[in-house]
């Protein structure tokens, strides 16, 4: 399972490690208000703001190479009409998943 493509996002954008700690503070400031949104859509089961939401996160995860973020978004915005357990464990998973490449970009060098 591939959460950061550190490679590929280094030839879209180069290695220059200012640059990349300027997008790491834009990635950290904007994806908590992306999955706290889809969260909200989810709650009140609203499918297309769920899809919309699913499909912005999903589309930004996959511009910074975040592969497992960009799956799950995917996956979300298939299922935003499924029933609430179903996007409730799938939110669940985003979630963690945005963890998870929050603690490697913190810890990466470029």
């Amino acid at each position: 399972m591939i959460h950061f493509d550190k490679a590929t996002a280094i030839q879209k954008v180069g290695d220059d490690p200012e640059l990349w700690g300027d997008l790491i503070e834009v990635v950290h400031s904007e994806f908590p208000e992306y999955l706290h949104q889809l969260e909200i859509a989810i709650h009140e089961n609203h499918p297309e703001t769920i899809r919309k939401g699913a499909h912005s996160i999903k589309g930004a995860s996959l511009n910074m190479c975040f592969i497992q973020l960009a799956k799950i978004a995917g996956k979300i915005e298939q299922n935003s009409h499924s029933d609430s357990s179903a996007l409730q464990e799938q939110l669940k998973q985003i979630s963690e998943e945005w963890e998870v490449v929050m603690r490697i970009l913190l810890a990466s060098e470029f």
